[in-house]
């Protein structure tokens, strides 16, 4: 595996194969289930995530691309979706964030992902939201919690 370039480091927590479980705000139960890998890709400059996500009846795959945009000086990236043997729509953009106190924001298509990492770093616990400003409705909403397999 390549080393991640220095632009990318503060994702470096990501790396790896994580197990996701979730909920919708309302259940008590796990119903989203899934599995992502985070690796460096093209001699560390990107960050690929691959995975795929079962949330009730839908089943779908992803391919993830992370990069960082120097002009902005923000982590972007693009997803392709696949679901039903077809690609679901154009990539669509989304933003990355790492705070000081190591919350990850992650957001896009009128979302927004909150979490934070256990102290051990292996579990990253948090949920999506509607972005305020968004027009989507309550289906945006869940929680999510990653644990690292791999």
């Amino acid at each position: 595996m390549s080393e991640l370039h220095p632009t990318l480091i503060p994702l470096q927590k990501l790396l790896g194969t994580w197990k996701l479980t979730g909920r919708l705000p309302h259940e008590y139960e796990d119903t989203i289930f899934g599995e992502n890998t985070f690796r460096p890709i093209l001699d560390g400059a990107y960050l690929e995530i691959t995975g795929w996500m079962q949330f009730g009846d839908l089943r779908f795959e992803s391919l993830e691309i992370i990069y960082f945009d120097e002009h902005d000086c923000v982590f972007k990236s693009l997803v392709y979706t696949y679901m039903g043997g077809k690609a679901v729509s154009a990539p669509v953009l989304y933003e990355w964030e790492v705070n000081n106190d190591g919350t990850i924001i992650h957001r896009g298509a009128g979302a927004k992902y909150i979490g934070m990492f256990s102290e051990d770093g292996n579990v990253l616990d948090g949920g999506w939201r509607p972005d305020e400003e968004s027009d989507q409705r309550s289906e945006a909403s869940y929680d999510a919690t990653m644990t690292r397999i791999v």
